[in-house]
Order: C-alpha cells, then sequence, then structure tokens
C-alpha cells in the first residue's frame, strides 16, 4: 500500500467508519483526514512509506482518531460545541499525536511550519495552508477575520488557492478510462471516441484510456481495472447492455453514456423501417441505467434529462492539428458550391432542388460556378432473408442508393451534364474526374481524411427539415466549414440558429426554402469580398467554442469529477 492507494481507494472511509461507529458525520470526518493527509510534504510521506503498508494504515489511523476524540481537532472545531460536549464526556483518554522514532516529522503543525520556511512568507500573514487550518477552526471568514485581524478579502484569496490547490491534486491523480468504440469507425467513433481520446492521451497524462470494441463478454473482473466506462452508440445490439452496465458498475466502475442523436426517427428517415421500436427502448434503458450522460447540445440534453438527470453538454469539436482541418483550398476557375454528407440526408436535400434546378438553367451563371457533391458512394447495403431463412446482408442497386438520388439533385438529373461527361458518371466507379462542368461527383472520404473534401468547395450548402429528429443535431456541419473559413448558406432552425450571430452565415427560413437558396447561392457566386467576410466571419465564431481544447478540457473536468468526487 501507499499513499495513493490511501487517497484513491476505500480504506481510509473504512477506517473513519470504524472509528466513528458510521457515525452520521463519518463522511465529514473523512473528507477532513484526507484534506490532512494531502497537505503533507511528500517527502515526509515518503519516509513513512518506506516503512511499509502497516506504518502508513496505523498513521491514518492515529490522525484520523486524533481528528475525531479531541476536542480541540480541527474537525470537532467545524461540527461544534455540542459534539465537542458528547465526545468530552465519553472519551477522556484523548489520543494526540506521540512524536516517535517513526513519525517525529510527521505532523501536521511542522509540515505548516516547514511549508511556511519554502514559501517564505512575508508580512504579517500566515501561509496559505495555516489560514486554511484557521478558518476550519473557526469556523467561518468573520470569525477569522475578528480573532486574527486579517483583511476579509485576503483570506478569501488564501482559502481559493489552497482549495484550488487541494482540488487540482485530486484532479491530477491517475485513473483509468474504458472506451467503447464501433469499427468500421464512422462520423460518430471519430468525432465521440477517437480524436477526444487522442488529445486526452496527449494533454491529459493522468488519464490512461483504452479503445474496445466489444465489452459483451466483458466479466466484472475485467471492469475492476478501470474506474470510468463510456459507452458511445450503444453497450451491444445483442445483449442486454443494461446487464452490461449493471455488471461495470458493480465492479466500482462508473458508467458514462454518450449519445449524439435523437432515439425516435422520422418516418421519412431512410433507415425508419430497420431502427425498431426495441432498439429504441433500449436507447432508454441505457439512459436511465448510466451514471452520467454527455451529448452535444442543450436541446437534446432537456430530453435526456427526463430519464437522467446527470446530464452534461460536449459539442462536437474539431482538432485543427490534423492536416485534414489544417489544409487549404485547391485552385478552381470557377466557384465550388458544395454539398456534403451520408446516407440520412435526402429530406434535406430535397428542400433545395427547385433552387439547384433553377441556378443549373439560369444563363446569366453559366460558366461561374460549379455545383459539387462530396461524399458519393456505392457502398450502401440492406437486409434480406437469405436461402437459409435468416437475415442477411446485400448490396443495393445503385439506382436505389442515396448517393444516386442524391446526385439527381445536384446534377438536376444529369441535365446540366455533356452526353460524354454524363456517361462516365454513370459508370459508379471510384475515380478523381476533372472537370469544369457544372456538376461535379467527389467521391468519399474515411473519417480521417473526408475533411479534405472541403478543399473542393468555396461554398457550403446546409439545408436540413424541420422536424424533432433534426432539432436534436448537432451543429457540426458549421464547425466543419468554419475551421476552414468557407462562407455557408444554413437552414435557419435548430441545430444551427442558437450560433446564428447576424454575420457569421447566412440563414435561409423555412417559409423561404422556394427561393432564398437560389438568391444566396448567386449572390456569393458572384461577390468574392462576400465569401471571404462570411467564412473569416464563421472561422471567428467557432474557433474556440468547437476547438477540441476547449471541449476536452470541459470533458476531462467531468471525468474527474465522475471519478474523484471533484
Amino acid at each position: 500500500m501507499t499513499f495513493q492507494d490511501l487517497y484513491t481507494g476505500d480504506e481510509l472511509k473504512k477506517i473513519c467508519k470504524k472509528i466513528t461507529n458510521n457515525h452520521c458525520l463519518t463522511d465529514d470526518l473523512y473528507q477532513e483526514v484526507l484534506i490532512c493527509l494531502l497537505e503533507y510534504d511528500k517527502k515526509k510521506l515518503n519516509a513513512i512509506e518506506q516503512q511499509g503498508a502497516n506504518n502508513i494504515k496505523w498513521f491514518a489511523v492515529r490522525i484520523t482518531m486524533t481528528m475525531w476524540n479531541s476536542p480541540r481537532s480541527t474537525f470537532n472545531y467545524k461540527y461544534r460545541k455540542h459534539l465537542h460536549d458528547e465526545l468530552t464526556d465519553k472519551h477522556t483518554n484523548i489520543i494526540t499525536f506521540d512524536e516517535t522514532n517513526q513519525y517525529d516529522e510527521a505532523t501536521l503543525e511542522e509540515y505548516i511550519k516547514e511549508q511556511e520556511k519554502q514559501q517564505s512568507s512575508k508580512g504579517k500573514y500566515p501561509y496559505d495552508a495555516r489560514i486554511l487550518q484557521h478558518y476550519v477552526a473557526e469556523g467561518s471568514i468573520r470569525k477569522l477575520h475578528k480573532e486574527t485581524g486579517i483583511p476579509i478579502s485576503a483570506i478569501h484569496f488564501s482559502l481559493k488557492k489552497s482549495k484550488q490547490q487541494i482540488k487540482e491534486y485530486m484532479n491530477n491523480q491517475p485513473y483509468k478510462v474504458l472506451m467503447l468504440r464501433n469499427v468500421p469507425e464512422g462520423g460518430v467513433e471519430y468525432h465521440r471516441s477517437l480524436i477526444p481520446a487522442y488529445h486526452i492521451g496527449e494533454n491529459y497524462k493522468h488519464i490512461d484510456i483504452t479503445l474496445i470494441n466489444n465489452i459483451e463478454d466483458a466479466t466484472e473482473q475485467f471492469f475492476k481495472d478501470y474506474q470510468l466506462l463510456v459507452i458511445t452508440r450503444q453497450a451491444s445490439r445483442f445483449t442486454n447492455p443494461v446487464t452490461i452496465i449493471e455488471r461495470a458498475k458493480k465492479a466500482g466502475c462508473k458508467v458514462l453514456y454518450d449519445i449524439d442523436d435523437y432515439w425516435i426517427l422520422p418516418h421519412d428517415h431512410v433507415l425508419y423501417d430497420t431502427f425498431k421500436k426495441e432498439y429504441s427502448n433500449m436507447i432508454v434503458d441505457t439512459i436511465r441505467a448510466a451514471d452520467y450522460i454527455t451529448t452535444t447540445t442543450t436541446y437534446l440534453a432537456d430530453k435526456l434529462r427526463n430519464y437522467n438527470p446527470n446530464v452534461e453538454v460536449l459539442p462536437n469539436a474539431i482538432n485543427p492539428e490534423q492536416p485534414q482541418w489544417s489544409s487549404t483550398a485547391t485552385p478552381s476557375e470557377l466557384v465550388r458550391v458544395g454539398w456534403q454528407g451520408g446516407i440520412c440526408h435526402l429530406p434535406d436535400l430535397s428542400l433545395i432542388d427547385n433552387c439547384i434546378h433553377r441556378l443549373h438553367h439560369d444563363d446569366n451563371m453559366k460558366g461561374k460556378y460549379q455545383v459539387v457533391y462530396g461524399g458519393f458512394s456505392n457502398g450502401q447495403k440492406h437486409l434480406q432473408i437469405g436461402e437459409d431463412g435468416k437475415l442477411i446482408e446485400v448490396p443495393t442497386p445503385m439506382q436505389m442508393q442515396e448517393s444516386y438520388k442524391y446526385e439527381l439533385i445536384l446534377s438536376d438529373r444529369y441535365t446540366c451534364c455533356s452526353d460524354e461527361y454524363k456517361a462516365e458518371l454513370k459508370k459508379f466507379e471510384p475515380a478523381a474526374i476533372t472537370t469544369n462542368e457544372r456538376y461535379k461527383r467527389i467521391w468519399g472520404k474515411d473519417v480521417f481524411n473526408y475533411g479534405y473534401i472541403l478543399d473542393e468547395m468555396d461554398i457550403c450548402l446546409v439545408p436540413l427539415k424541420d422536424n424533432e429528429f433534426n432539432r436534436c443535431k448537432s451543429p457540426l456541419k458549421l464547425a466543419e466549414a468554419g475551421f476552414k473559413k468557407k462562407p455557408c448558406i444554413v437552414s435557419n432552425i435548430l441545430p444551427y440558429s442558437p450560433h446564428y450571430n447576424g454575420n457569421n452565415f447566412i440563414a435561409v427560413d423555412s417559409h423561404k426554402n422556394h427561393k432564398d437558396w437560389y438568391k444566396q447561392m448567386k449572390r456569393l457566386i458572384e461577390s468574392p469580398a462576400m465569401r471571404q467576410e462570411y467564412g473569416e466571419a464563421l472561422y471567428e465564431s467557432v474557433k474556440v467554442k468547437f476547438h477540441i481544447d476547449t471541449v476536452n478540457k470541459k470533458r476531462v473536468q467531468l471525468w474527474n469529477y465522475i471519478v474523484n468526487g471533484y
């Protein structure tokens, strides 16, 4: 055993319970003893550690008994007279520090004196640790002021400094985090697991993160090696996730569930038929079972609090040190108007169908622009019943895939393409095609490279249909475009509207979808200055609040609190 084990384990609390006979003030005594121990000089504690685990435990017992039994202890002064009288009657043999050869240097008073000497305190005001001791003894700042004559402002400053030092010490105690991720990695895993984990590993050395793909068979003994389990998406789609969570909690491992989407899908969502009600119920059960919940927006957080009160908002964040977010635009003679997204956005993209058609048929705009679709794929699959009667995944015909439907909208059903180019596109073969035609396809990239697609866009389109599912989404597209300084035309609804400051993007109201997307695309295409102004303004509005440094600072503070209680 070491003093570190004493602080982070449950041995000290057991000592307090035994000495107090599990009195109602046991937890308070535990906190006071912990503070007392943390204020000791590490060199002196190291000397005690060298004598073995028994001496460490005996040392903790002696301090705890003195705190509890002595009417003159800081603990009893803090919890005042009625307890003083009770203990004085019952305990005539008060145990105080017996300065033997083993412990003659390890007392609080000597430690405070040593700290005063090391800090070379000047003037009439004692060192911060002594202020804290006197404050605990007197019970209030005003009483301490009257007793010592120290200005109230100076007491406030010293107490704040002392408490912060204790908090910083506790928050830098090492602990282990088990983080569940899904493979292959998608956008959720990238932004909610991988990037936060890599950044924490580089900047917060007291946290040891293990990424794991599956915990369905994890035993209680396995979870005992970790202080925190972080689940993204779901603990399991095949085993009851609550069973896994309860197993971890039984092992003493706290459970944090991270969720970034609403669990009730609209009828026009491409995954509506496969996202069964049972799976939605499974998500709600997981929310209830977890110790803490993290999510991306305050709007979704309010929904989550109906099932679990412990909810914190951690936005999706960008790490600009990653090459895909620090690269610059590729050159082009045309102004490239782009949309980028996955397979769940047909209702959103349909909002601008008519305006894309008008743009492609505007003779005055020919030769000035190019519409870019970033993220094309022919890898979509669906479930069907196999010969053995079991469900199997099979490739979806190209004409039924979402990417094909997106391309029909953005190319105006290929009417803006030459016959030769149209034939090339309809091969649906992954290839980089260089063209100055009015439509361009860019094939999708993995999560570590998809940011490069924005380098081939000069204007970003961010349409979003107004429904409850979309209101719960993250404003990630604003962050992505913002770090690339791309001007955006955006649906003026949640989750984007709270981030609109009047000049950081062009907001389109839902009742003007039929005309404003076309109007605003033309304005930006024809004005380089406007594009630059909106791009710079968007960057300024996202560069701090959606930076991984900002978000991970809050994430680590939450993790520290969950694990250490501070």
